[in-house]
């Protein structure tokens, strides 16, 4: 006999829920990235060379997050969501190493040394994700959308 359909099927089980641990840990980062990268942007007098130089930088941090969930959201190849968080690390890193030898406040540095972690937990994140062949039937393109 045919048995009831109980919400399950053979593909379902293949793949994991959408809200695995791994994908919750990327949108969290990325949300919190871009949190922080938008905050420090707004608070940052652009009175001193360095600060306007922060901000340049800081600009492109942004606009690589957004290319970031955009690849996500798209389902963009591994390869080409695992570069962009390569590049958004490296832009991160950059970004610290420019401001320690400025005369930044301590707020600031440490705001910006948490933007270069997350930056590396978002790129780590992503890659041990892509190294799951089900990588973008897992992705949750509503949970990577812009922040409002």
């Amino acid at each position: 006999m045919d048995e009831p359909f109980t919400g399950t099927s053979a593909t379902s089980e293949t793949v994991p829920p959408s809200d695995s641990p791994q994908l919750v840990t990327i949108t969290k980062t990325i949300g919190d990235l871009a949190d922080l990268v938008r905050l420090l942007k707004k608070g940052l007098s652009r009175a001193k060379p360095w600060q306007r130089q922060l901000a340049c930088r800081l600009a492109e941090v942004d606009r690589l997050v957004d290319l970031l969930r955009v690849a996500i959201a798209l389902e963009r190849p591994d390869g080409e969501i695992l570069a962009v968080a390569n590049s958004l690390c490296v832009e991160c890193s950059t970004v610290s190493l420019a401001i320690a030898g400025s005369r930044a406040d301590h707020t600031t540095r440490a705001a910006v040394g948490l933007i270069a972690g997350l930056a590396a937990t978002a790129r780590n994140a992503v890659h041990d994700i892509s190294l799951n062949p089900s990588f973008c039937t897992q992705i949750d393109a509503g949970s990577f959308g812009p922040s409002a």
